[in-house]
């Protein structure tokens, strides 16, 4: 996985932080997301972390190109948010599991 693109994104949720998303712009954000999974998926693998918001947006990007989800993309889930996956989860076969460390 030495060619791996790592993905790190959100859009944050109004009503979970309305400071981020009062100076967000989540068109921008979920343009920037799709232009990166488009030049990404089928020349390296795809790495990212799950966010709610992101997760979806790569499932219907890959979709549209065809793409083999277990090889060209791998997400990491951390189990501390284990009530909160997205159902979109449940579409990329290779998900790795994060252990939940309490601090």
């Amino acid at each position: 996985m030495d060619d791996a693109i790592f993905l790190s994104a959100s859009v944050p949720d109004p009503k979970r932080a309305p400071e981020f998303a009062a100076t967000s712009n989540s068109v921008a954000i979920t343009s920037a997301v799709r232009a990166l999974v488009h030049v990404t998926l089928g020349r390296r693998v795809l790495v990212w972390g799950g966010h709610p918001a992101i997760t979806p947006m790569i499932k219907v990007v890959a979709e549209e190109m065809d793409v083999d989800y277990g090889k060209w993309v791998k997400l990491y889930q951390s189990l501390y948010f284990r009530d909160q996956f997205p159902q979109d989860n449940e579409q990329f076969e290779n998900v790795l599991f994060t252990k939940n460390i309490e601090t």
